[in-house]
């Protein structure tokens, strides 16, 4: 909508919600140019992209050590950069609050999707004195998730991608 071209560049690991992205902007109609994929690994495609004369801005989430070198490579052309590293999106529980509700809505931002998505609540923070509590109830409901094969409409999470390997 402000003229920006747009490079989007996946984790190498998890690129097909890109692809679907990717086809849901062409079904609406974008220019050709202004949404582009490039998927690949992250020390080549990644690498390219940070170091090339023709990109202004480089963004980044992931891994503190690769975003040290993101913006290692960026800062060679003078780009801008915005990095998010590490933890993310922290949720906060007081005393006084509806702790069962307050847990329920973090596990459902972070099981279905193994905390892999950019708003998943991966942090939880308590007071002090509320950490035995607050684990007891993380997990009860932790129990009453259904794991296993991703095609079982009766399951939660399935398996999913972590660094590289694949788990369940």
């Amino acid at each position: 909508m402000a003229g920006n071209c747009v490079v989007l560049k996946p984790s190498q690991f998890t690129p097909l919600t890109a692809y679907i992205l990717a086809e849901e902007i062409d079904k609406a109609g974008y220019p050709a140019g202004v949404f582009n994929l490039v998927t690949g690994r992250g020390g080549e495609v990644g690498n390219a992209l940070a170091t090339h004369e023709d990109v202004d801005m480089i963004s980044f989430t992931g891994s503190t050590g690769a975003g040290r070198e993101v913006a290692r490579m960026a800062l060679g052309n003078i780009k801008k950069i915005a990095l998010e590293l590490g933890g993310k999106s922290a949720a906060i529980l007081l005393d006084g609050g509806d702790w069962e509700n307050g847990i329920h809505g973090v596990l459902e931002t972070v099981v279905p999707n193994a905390g892999q998505t950019c708003n998943a609540l991966t942090r939880l923070l308590v007071p002090k004195n509320g950490l035995a509590k607050a684990e007891e109830i993380i997990k009860k409901q932790l129990e009453e998730y259904q794991y296993g094969p991703a095609e079982d409409p009766a399951v939660d999470t399935g398996t999913t991608v972590i660094e590289g390997c694949l788990t369940v």
